[in-house]
């Protein structure tokens, strides 16, 4: 027995920016959405019958951080902080 599911259409759009403090250093922050499409494990049951109509998880991720460099450019770092809403 062979079944069709189909999904909305989703866009993912990412705004980051990003301020140069110093020569050497720069702080950034950004927000993204993403999504997850659900698994065959997710829409099909242990008897083989479709489930739930299930659509894809959508959430907002933000990032802030700062990266840069010292010793004349031999050492660089970046430092980050993620979450998701």
């Amino acid at each position: 027995m062979e079944h069709t599911i189909s999904f909305d259409n989703k866009i993912a759009p990412r705004l980051a920016l990003l301020k140069r403090i110093t020569p050497d250093v720069s702080l950034y922050a950004s927000a993204s959405r993403g999504f997850s499409t659900p698994t065959v494990q997710e829409l099909e049951k242990t008897n083989g019958i479709v489930g739930p109509p299930l659509q894809p998880e959508d959430g907002i991720d933000y990032e802030v951080g700062t990266r840069g460099s010292f010793l004349q450019g031999k050492l660089f770092f970046d430092i980050n902080a993620s979450f998701s809403i």
